[in-house]
């Protein structure tokens, strides 16, 4: 069974924290980032 591990980045890092972790705008971001990439490898592999 495949799998896919996605990361973003961590949180020592106290910009990316405060503006992209704890914004709505930010986490929607990232989540929209992981979606697209999980789809190309899922188109890739199917």
């Amino acid at each position: 069974m495949p799998a896919i591990l996605t990361e973003i980045f961590f949180m020592d890092n106290r910009e990316e924290f405060d503006n992209v972790l704890m914004t709505r705008e930010g986490r929607s971001k990232i989540i929209n980032y992981h979606v697209e990439a999980i789809l190309k490898v899922q188109a890739q592999l199917f």
